[in-house]
């Protein structure tokens, strides 16, 4: 479909929200700004070892393949030892490693899976090739069968202790990763975009027509959708229902005056929040603008933007 001026207005806003720079933009490029470094992380030693290794069996315990899903080589319990139902439990949780290729680091993966013996872990996937690897922000994903870890569950807590080691750390790592619940250095925990999840996402636009059909074009058609994916349309959702809350003026003066982001409030706490972040000299006129429209924000020291901003809660 042919979208308005004012949603393709809208979506470059939000685009610009999240630090997304280029003109035009589309999911595809947000996707690639999500996920991926700008600069290739570093190899590290045993680049060679740990691909060769991905790519085969571990014995009788797990089995690789290769060829699955593009993109990606899947490692799970050798199919002798699934349980019945392996491939049609639910999946609820996953986390994700920022991490560098090491077979090591693979084994020590292959054994938590093949002593959990299906009970909890449903298995996890690498990055193909080193390109791949080299840009992702998460090389790797476990995944965990619903309701059985949660998002700190001792056996994720184990996992993440014994990956951490591994993490690939510095500027790069800590300023870009957007996505996921940081549990350890190199280690994020996120909630799988399941279909009741989508679902629910699809229901809180349904009074937006167009945001709706972006969203549900961006699933498929049994409402499978990727995380990255989903957490852009999360973001865009909420960024697009408190656009609709203001007049069209005030959203053009606030976008004159500050740089609006929607981000996760900070680790001790749950639920999203707006930042204004003010352009020089602008503080106390962006204020009065907010106030006018019953847009309520507090004074907030950011650590992760350099400066003072505003902020305004806006729920889970």
């Amino acid at each position: 479909m042919a979208y308005s001026k004012q949603f393709l207005d809208t979506f470059a806003a939000f685009a610009r929200s999240i630090g997304y720079t280029k003109s035009n933009p589309t999911m595809g490029g947000i996707y690639t700004f999500v996920r991926f470094s700008p600069f290739p992380y570093s190899h590290g030693n045993g680049t060679d070892a740990a691909f060769q290794f991905a790519r085969r069996d571990n014995g009788s315990k797990i089995d690789a393949e290769p060829g699955r899903q593009a993109g990606w080589i899947w490692r799970s319990l050798n199919y002798k030892l699934q349980k019945a139902n392996h491939f049609t439990r639910k999946i609820s949780d996953r986390i994700s490693f920022n991490v560098y290729p090491s077979k090591e680091l693979l084994e020590i993966l292959d054994d938590f899976v093949f002593q959990d013996k299906g009970k909890t872990i449903y298995g996890y996937k690498t990055s193909e090739d080193i390109v791949s690897w080299s840009h992702r922000h998460d090389p790797i994903t476990m995944y965990f069968f619903d309701g059985l870890i949660g998002i700190k569950g001792p056996l994720q807590m184990k996992i993440a202790r014994a990956v951490t080691r591994f993490a690939r750390t510095g500027k790069i790592m800590d300023n870009s990763i957007k996505i996921g619940n940081r549990i350890y250095e190199g280690v994020y925990s996120e909630d799988e975009p399941n279909p009741e999840r989508i679902k629910k996402l699809l229901e809180s636009v349904k009074e937006q027509p167009e945001l709706y059909e972006f969203i549900k074009k961006t699933a498929t058609d049994s409402l499978v959708m990727s995380a990255g994916y989903f957490w852009i349309c999360e973001q865009m959702a909420k960024f697009f229902n408190n656009s609709q809350l203001m007049p069209e003026q005030t959203k053009r003066q606030i976008l004159k005056l500050a740089t609006v982001r929607v981000m996760d409030k900070s680790t001790d706490t749950t639920g999203k929040a707006m930042y204004y972040i003010p352009n020089p000299g602008k503080e106390e006129e962006l204020k009065k603008l907010l106030a006018s429209v019953g847009i309520n924000v507090r004074e907030h020291r950011s650590k992760y933007f350099g400066q003072k901003v505003l902020k305004q809660d806006i729920g889970k």
